[in-house]
């Protein structure tokens, strides 16, 4: 098992010195819900295990949208930290470009680091110039679909097999005074439009708009669909219906006030954490129940420094630790990369106990097959 050994690596690659005394990390990073939190403990945890050393933990509010200015101002700004989460994107390459982050390729040397991962792509945004300049250490997804079963007990209905039947049961929601759509203020919208394009409008879609910037495409019936079923859903929405953060969408679905939400799979952490049982207190649909695939992302670790100083990886003193850890019962924010073969999928229940266990396993580019 490998489920912890990038984050036993890193730490080798920047304290893997012959200093007696502990030193101190300091990790920023955004992962601040119930969930994340749970899970960067087990960073931690780990992290002192393996190298004795002391992790500090920086939590920043505000999620990528407020941390990432505050992670860049500090980097450019000659104020590092230690090690930082970022997201893949623009970000992040450009500070590997600017030579502001450690080459860690000697450093993964031994782990035969192109197969360590599900896929293989998940890499490329480390890689620039013949360097490794940062390591995933999760793999995530918009394109859920999450229900309450105590909201449509309420209302003596079935919990909806697809993005379909659950608009329909709208109207029935609204008699029994039980919130359609559950929707926290901020970010968690902006997931929300590219979900109903993959989902009701396909892959072809999603493609033609992001990749071939086909205009012809958005004046098609296939975003049309896409576009009323944005304003459909903006009909049961209004801002004084709205909650401060995603996990307190999470605890409506489980207290039945509101019947779903379409979110990130890492809302299961939150759940779960909540005392939540998928099966019993909730359901997950990937592609709004609809489709096939998935999209995929991910969030990165980098070690902020001169890529021209580290390249050599002399100041290393150990090889990369590969010990498992265990996390059993551990959120699905944090994503193993092995139990890859099953089929998850089968039923909802299924769906939503693989997210419990193990987490969704998706490649960071372009859809993923669900089998």
């Amino acid at each position: 098992m490998k489920k912890f050994a990038v984050v036993a690596a890193m730490a080798t690659a920047l304290l893997g010195s012959t200093a007696v005394m502990a030193a101190d990390l300091e990790v920023t990073h955004w992962w601040t819900s119930a969930g994340e939190a749970a899970a960067v403990a087990e960073f931690a945890r780990v992290f002192e295990e393996e190298t004795g050393n002391h992790w500090v933990d920086s939590a920043l509010a505000g999620s990528g949208t407020g941390a990432n200015p505050v992670i860049i101002s500090r980097i450019i700004g000659g104020d590092p930290m230690g090690a930082t989460q970022m997201n893949t994107g623009r970000d992040a390459e450009e500070l590997i470009q600017a030579g502001l982050m450690r080459d860690l390729t000697d450093v993964v040397a031994d782990m035969n680091i192109d197969e360590f991962y599900v896929d293989e792509s998940l890499l490329e945004p480390c890689r620039y110039e013949g360097g490794l300049y940062c390591l995933p250490v999760n793999i995530h997804s918009w394109d859920w679909l999450w229900l309450s079963t105590k909201a449509y007990e309420t209302i003596g209905q079935p919990v909806p097999k697809d993005w379909n039947e659950y608009v329909a049961s709208w109207p029935a929601l609204e008699e029994a005074g039980i919130l359609p759509f559950g929707l926290a203020t901020g970010w968690p919208f902006s997931g929300i439009p590219g979900v109903l394009m993959a989902g009701l409008g396909g892959s072809d879609l999603v493609l033609a708009i992001n990749r071939d910037k086909d205009a012809e495409a958005v004046r098609g019936p296939e975003f049309r669909k896409v576009a009323e079923a944005l304003d459909h859903l903006r009909s049961v929405l209004s801002p004084d219906m709205m909650v401060p953060a995603f996990a307190d969408v999470g605890n409506q679905l489980l207290e039945g006030t509101a019947a779903g939400n379409i979110h990130g799979d890492w809302l299961q952490g939150d759940l779960q954490v909540a005392g939540g049982v998928p099966g019993e207190n909730y359901e997950c649909l990937p592609a709004l129940g609809l489709g096939d695939q998935l999209s995929g992302g991910g969030d990165l670790v980098l070690l902020p420094g001169s890529a021209r100083r580290h390249r050599s990886g002399c100041d290393r003193s150990a090889d990369p630790v590969g010990s498992p850890a265990d996390l059993a019962g551990s959120p699905a924010r944090l994503q193993p990369e092995e139990g890859l073969d099953a089929d998850p999928y089968r039923h909802r229940s299924e769906r939503c106990q693989c997210l419990h266990d193990q987490g969704a396993h998706l490649p960071r580019q372009g859809p993923a097959a669900l089998g």
